[in-house]
């Protein structure tokens, strides 16, 4: 797996912006070039899967906090009886892959720190583009409206909590 990651790097950083031009690089160099592909395929497919259920899972722990007014009120668009009957719960509320009312008080501080973790990386990422917004006109890429120095300027001004407001 190892072999794979460095290569998935090195793709990666030939096609920064085109993932569907990264995956076949990655693909055409598995089936070439690494032997056990075809056992590693089952896995990766299952994987994919995995990443469908979660995107899934996330798509209803949006609709409950819609329907619970978290969002700025209920939705407009009401989900199918199906979709409501999972929804009744909020037992079933989805939080580090597992349903809410399935943890155990043991496993709250850890998932909570995971979760944390995550949103800081995120609001990171908020503060960085709000750092960038007033720099890179509508029709302009960052690469084009900002220099290299004044990216890690940016960079850093997120990292201390920018003077930007996250929107």
């Amino acid at each position: 797996m190892e072999e794979l990651h460095a290569v998935i790097s090195k793709v990666v950083a030939k096609h920064p912006d085109d993932i569907d031009k990264t995956v076949n690089a990655v693909e055409r160099w598995a089936e070439k070039s690494w032997p056990e592909f075809n056992k590693w395929k089952a896995e990766l497919i299952r994987s994919q899967f995995r990443n469908m259920i979660h995107d899934a899972r996330h798509g209803i722990n949006v609709q409950m906090r819609r329907d619970a007014g978290v969002y700025g009120g209920p939705a407009k668009v009401k989900p199918g009886e199906s979709v409501q009957a999972v929804n009744r719960s909020l037992y079933l509320y989805l939080i580090d892959g597992r349903t809410l009312g399935s943890l155990q008080g043991s496993e709250l501080p850890d998932i909570a720190a995971g979760e944390r973790e995550r949103a800081e990386g995120h609001t990171f990422n908020a503060r960085l583009l709000n750092e960038l917004r007033p720099l890179v006109g509508a029709e302009k890429t960052v690469a084009d409206a900002v220099s290299e120095r004044r990216l890690r300027k940016a960079f850093k001004d997120a990292e201390k909590g920018g003077g930007r407001k996250v929107a």
